[in-house]
């Protein structure tokens, strides 16, 4: 008899141990996914940022902004 109560108290340990991790499990991945939805995001401003950033110091731009601005002449 002390050994049905002694495993049946093991097995409902286990269970609750179990319940705990898949609990855990399911959080991190929402957190796992989160993250890869924010990187995405991130990844496509760095890629406009990028080509805002070729555009502004194009030589043409510059030489643009030089006249318009400074009234400066090439050498």
């Amino acid at each position: 008899m002390k050994k049905v109560v002694l495993l049946t108290f093991l097995f409902s340990f286990l269970l609750i141990l179990l319940t705990f991790l898949n609990y855990k499990i399911e959080v991190v991945e929402s957190e796992i996914r989160d993250l890869e939805f924010i990187n995405k995001k991130l990844e496509k401003e760095l890629i406009f940022y990028k080509s805002e950033w070729e555009y502004v110091n194009s030589p043409e731009n510059i030489s643009f902004l030089t006249n318009k601005y400074l009234n400066h002449k090439p050498a």
